[in-house]
């Protein structure tokens, strides 16, 4: 059973790397904007995004006995996916943004898992469950074909700043397409 936090705003940055499409496009979605607080990783760009005044998010809070372990938070929700260059690796993306948070903030880390250390399921389990999955560019695909992804890495904390709090979470990814040249990071900020 999740717990729940009730006075807190959301932002939810997760990075799993997706191959290439030549019908992706390098453009950002259209709607979509960045996070005012949070940058985007250079050579990145918007291929999913959502945002609401008031809503619910899932994290990982550890595992238990091969289960999933998630808090519920309530509050201003925005999710955002961004597609990147393969020169941005899962370990990198999840640094860039850990330092991006301290400057907002006093950071606690609540949980956190890299490389065989995250479940091998963590992508459908967590990110593409109902209550997190965000509207895409990138197709329904994308969400419900079985994929492999390699390289995990993730990360749930809060951050404390002097107006807000803010229930974070990263998680990055490569996946494993069988077309290595396509590899290519995706980051989404939630």
């Amino acid at each position: 059973m999740p717990n729940r936090d009730t006075k807190t705003l959301l932002v939810t940055c997760g990075v799993l790397a997706l191959f290439a499409s030549p019908s992706w496009g390098e453009e950002d979605m259209p709607g979509s904007r960045d996070h005012p607080e949070i940058p985007r990783i250079e050579g990145t760009h918007i291929v999913g995004y959502g945002q609401s005044p008031f809503d619910e998010g899932e994290f990982i809070k550890g595992i238990k006995d091969r289960k999933l372990q998630t808090v519920l938070a309530e509050g201003k929700r925005t999710r955002i996916v961004y597609l990147g260059p393969p020169t941005v690796s899962p370990l990198m993306a999840l640094r860039n943004y850990q330092a991006a948070l301290g400057e907002l903030g006093a950071v606690e880390e609540v949980y956190s898992c890299r490389k065989n250390a995250c479940p091998a399921n963590l992508p459908k389990a967590f990110f593409w469950s109902d209550v997190n999955r965000v509207d895409s560019t990138l197709g329904a695909w994308a969400f419900d074909y079985p994929h492999y992804y390699k390289d995990q890495v993730y990360w749930y904390g809060t951050v404390t700043g002097s107006e807000n709090r803010y229930h974070v979470s990263v998680y990055a990814s490569v996946f494993a397409a069988n077309r290595p040249n396509e590899n290519r990071p995706s980051i989404h900020l939630e």
